[in-house]
């Protein structure tokens, strides 16, 4: 059955470069290269020169991709834009990589980039490229470098129009909630359950999740006005939380 399979079937001729990998996925073999093919067996050769000799049975019950035979590849790649870019400069973004790879025939077919989705919390407008190589599939290493080559012209355009990513500054949570215990047990200092902006006023206090006797705490600010709020700062007051006596 394999040698019916790698004789008459014929899924690589000598020279080809294959993935082989176990039925139905799992980590490849790479870039194997047929070196050899007999009635038993196969023979194939590694990047680092070792060579391989494989049972053509063994060969029948593996997923087989034979680069020689495949299209060329097609591939996404992800930039990172802030959302302040103005509209003039994704419109010229998106006409540079068409116009890169009408340049550059030998090594990109096509190619064109789009919004994929915009995150305002994180301040961010992803873009997406998509190219069609035209180089063939087995030539692993020029399409590296045809990729590489693209990133750096999409750095150094960025770099010239003054288009910059940098990850905003993640807001503070303030610790202005109070949770009275029930039956006027112990009270808990909690955390918003949302980032806010801190608001001028004294520094607060640590938080307490157990009962204390006679617990000094800094009042809870209720003035909006950061000049007000400066100007009448209150004072600290005791506030009893346990029912418990005081020592």
């Amino acid at each position: 059955a394999g040698a019916i399979f790698v004789l008459y079937v014929r899924p690589y001729d000598i020279g080809d470069k294959v993935f082989i990998s176990p039925p139905g996925g799992g980590k490849h073999v790479w870039s194997l290269v047929v070196s050899e093919i007999s009635v038993l067996s196969t023979r194939f050769l590694m990047s680092d020169g070792e060579s391989h000799i494989i049972m053509n049975h063994e060969l029948r019950k593996r997923s087989l991709i034979n680069l020689n035979r495949s299209l060329p590849p097609c591939m996404s790649l992800e930039v990172q834009l802030p959302v302040s870019t103005t509209h003039d400069k994704v419109t010229a973004f998106i006409d540079c990589v068409r116009a890169y790879c009408a340049e550059t025939p030998h090594e990109w077919a096509s190619g064109y980039a789009a919004i994929a989705s915009v995150d305002y919390e994180k301040g961010l407008l992803r873009m997406l490229v998509t190219v069609t190589s035209s180089i063939p599939r087995a030539d692993e290493a020029a399409i590296e470098t045809a990729v590489s080559r693209l990133f750096l012209f999409l750095h150094t355009y960025l770099q010239a129009e003054g288009i910059s990513y940098a990850k905003p500054v993640q807001p503070v949570a303030a610790l202005d909630y109070y949770y009275p215990g029930a039956g006027g047990g112990s009270g808990v200092y909690r955390a918003a359950s949302k980032p806010v902006t801190p608001m001028p006023g004294p520094e607060p206090g640590p938080v307490t999740t157990g009962p204390v006797n006679n617990l000094v705490l800094p009042a809870v600010p209720t003035v909006s006005d950061a000049s007000s709020m400066t100007e009448n700062r209150p004072r600290p007051r005791t506030l009893q939380i346990s029912g418990a006596a005081a020592g």
